[in-house]
């Protein structure tokens, strides 16, 4: 972090104290969250999700899901024709790659390779890989 950075981050902390921290469920999930996040409010990202996992079920049927059944899912979250599309690519992406859904991996990458590999993935620009990095993962990312 830059050394400027690092002084806003030292008054903000001097004046407001330190934040309660962000816990999200798993990297895979927080990836979700944040795509279903674009856009919209924490209202309807956690009414999305929470539709997305209920009417879907877990992260290989979401996988294996139609698009338009995804979509259906989320809708309530707010563009989900092209949230759906993102949501099945990273997954389809991660299987491909790792034979396996899950960022469980990421935690043994630096900063930088983490970003470089969610980047990857479509539909996950900085601001979404550095938000799974920092909420799922406590690496010093800045979502921005």
């Amino acid at each position: 972090m830059p050394p400027s950075a690092l002084a806003v981050l030292a008054r903000l902390r001097a004046h407001y104290g330190a934040p309660a921290p962000h816990r999200s469920e798993d990297p895979l999930a927080e990836l979700v969250q944040t795509i279903l996040s674009q856009h919209t409010s924490d209202v309807n990202t956690a009414r999305a999700y929470a539709s997305l996992r209920a009417n879907v079920g877990s992260w290989e049927a979401i996988r294996q899901a139609p698009t338009a059944q995804i979509a259906d899912a989320i809708r309530l979250g707010g563009l989900a024709e092209v949230k759906a599309p993102r949501i099945k690519t990273a997954l389809e992406s991660i299987w491909q790659e790792h034979g396996a859904l899950s960022l469980d991996f990421l935690r043994a990458l630096d900063v930088e390779a983490g970003r470089r590999y969610l980047t990857t993935l479509g539909g996950v620009g900085p601001k979404t890989a550095a938000c799974v990095l920092l909420f799922a993962l406590n690496k010093p990312a800045l979502p921005d």
